[in-house]
């Protein structure tokens, strides 16, 4: 009786460290595809210079990345604000399917790009404001 007990407890304990096990594995192949994308975004704005930010990324940890991402994309955010209008203007060459800079970059699921064409002047630009 108390030999089954036991089988019944180690067969329980041993399937709960199975799923801790498969969600800690999950946990890690999420944790290095967001590592991935912050790491993807970092060179896809690597041109882009703040006045006083140090560049040197190489050995820097993800809370450190996504602070310099922060002030990168703030300075881009404030630097658009100041454009005059004529430059807020998106031609087709310079649009993101529709997304978002984010989705764009992230591969947002949720959003999907436009089955139609956007809205064309007759220039060829669309009078869609610049979306930072």
């Amino acid at each position: 009786m108390l030999e089954e007990e036991l089988r019944a407890k180690l067969q329980s304990e041993e399937a709960r460290r199975d799923r801790s096990r498969a969600q800690l594995l999950k946990n890690e192949e999420l944790l290095l595809e967001f590592e991935n994308r912050i790491d993807r975004l970092l060179f896809h704005l690597h041109g882009i210079t703040v006045p006083g930010q140090d560049d040197s990324l190489l050995s820097r940890g993800v809370e450190e990345k996504l602070q310099y991402l922060g002030q990168k994309l703030q300075y881009l955010a404030q630097r658009a604000a100041h454009l005059p209008p004529e430059c807020k203007i998106l031609d087709k060459s310079n649009e993101i399917r529709g997304m978002s800079i984010p989705a764009g970059v992230f591969g947002d699921p949720q959003q999907a790009p436009p089955d139609g064409p956007s809205q064309v002047s007759p220039r060829g630009t669309s009078r869609a404001p610049l979306g930072l």
